[in-house]
C-alpha cells in the first residue's frame, strides 16, 4: 500500500461522488460510444486445489463479463483477453491484462447486475463450480487507439522494502493529463492528484520526475504483511477527465470503480500503463 505523506503532515482529498457516465462530454457526437444491453451472460470456474470459493466467485464474474462481450459481438483480440483474465499468480486470479490488448479491444463493460449465481456439482468430473449470470451494459468503441500518443515510465524497482520510498518517472509524446491509482488484492486507491499535488498539465517530451514535491511529500510504501503485490495503472488522456469516484478519506476507492472509469474513456483517448512491484518486510 503506499501512502502520501507530507514531511511535517498528512492530508488526503475530499472528492465528491458523481455519476461515471458524466465522463463523456468532452465526446462528440461522432465518437461517443454506443451502450448494449446484455442479458444472461455466464461464467463459471471450479473450487478446487488451492482455488477458494471467492477466487472461483471471481474469475466465474471475469468469464460472464467476456461472454457479455462476445454477446455484444466485441471480438478482436477476444482470445487474449479471455487467456490474460484467466492468468493466476501466487494463486490469485490476476485482473489486470495487458495494455496494448486493452487498446485493441473495441468495447468494455460499462456495469453490470448479478442475476443469479451459486455453487453447483459437475458430476462428471465429481468438481464444485461455481456458476454466475448477469445482465450487463456494453460500451462498444467508435474509435481505435492513437498510436502516435505514447508514454513512457520509468525507475519503479520490482521490489522494494516496507518504509521504503517511492519515486519513478515518464514522458509523454502529447501534452495531457494523468490520473495515477494502486490496487493490491485487497484495496484500491488514487494515488495522484492528491491534496499535495493537484492535477496539471503533462508537457509532452518533458520528463517529469516524481513525487512532483518532492521537498514536501513521499510516497511511502508500508504494508503489514510479509510481501504484498502492488499493481500501479497509468492513465494518461489527451483532455481533462477527473476521476470523482474516491470516498471516505477521498482516496480510497475500488477496482471496479477504476476500470469503469477507465473504460467510459474511447481507446483514441487514453493510455494505460502498468507497473507492478512487491513491498516486502524484513522480520529478521
Amino acid at each position: 500500500m503506499i501512502f502520501s505523506t507530507g514531511h511535517s503532515y498528512f492530508r488526503k482529498a475530499l472528492f465528491a461522488m458523481i455519476l461515471i457516465i458524466a465522463n463523456f462530454c468532452f465526446c462528440n457526437a461522432q465518437t461517443v460510444p454506443d451502450i448494449i444491453q446484455i442479458k444472461g451472460a455466464e461464467g463459471s470456474a471450479y473450487i478446487y486445489g488451492d482455488v477458494s470459493e471467492n477466487q472461483a466467485r471471481e474469475k466465474a464474474l471475469e468469464e460472464a463479463k467476456i461472454d457479455a462481450l462476445k454477446k455484444a459481438h466485441i471480438a478482436e483480440q477476444i482470445g487474449s483477453y479471455e487467456q490474460l483474465y484467466s492468468c493466476q499468480t501466487n494463486n490469485k486470479f490476476s485482473q489486470f491484462f495487458d495494455s496494448n490488448v486493452q487498446s485493441e479491444i473495441r468495447g468494455s463493460i460499462l456495469s453490470y447486475t448479478i442475476v443469479s449465481e451459486g455453487q453447483k456439482i459437475d458430476k462428471d468430473i465429481d468438481k464444485i463450480e461455481y456458476a454466475i449470470m448477469i445482465d450487463a451494459e456494453v460500451i462498444k468503441y467508435k474509435t481505435a487507439a492513437d498510436y502516435t500518443f505514447t508514454a513512457e515510465v520509468d525507475k519503479i524497482l520490482p521490489v522494494y522494502k516496507n518504509e521504503d520510498k517511492l519515486t519513478f518517472s515518464l514522458k509523454t509524446s502529447q501534452d495531457c493529463y494523468l490520473t495515477i491509482f494502486n490496487i493490491t488484492d485487497h484495496d484500491a486507491s488514487l494515488m495522484f492528484p492528491n491534496i499535495i499535488e493537484k492535477e496539471q498539465d503533462i508537457g509532452k517530451e518533458k520528463e517529469y520526475n516524481f513525487p512532483l514535491k518532492s521537498n514536501i511529500i513521499d510516497y511511502v510504501l508500508e504494508t503489514d504483511k510479509e510481501n504484498e503485490i502492488n499493481r500501479l495503472i497509468f492513465v494518461f488522456t489527451k483532455t481533462r477527465i477527473p476521476y470523482l469516484s474516491a470516498e471516505g478519506d477521498g482516496q480510497t476507492t475500488s477496482r471496479e470503480k477504476i476500470m469503469t472509469w477507465i473504460y467510459t474513456i474511447p481507446p483514441d483517448q487514453r493510455i494505460l500503463i502498468y507497473r507492478q512491484f512487491h513491498i516486502v518486510r524484513d522480520n529478521r
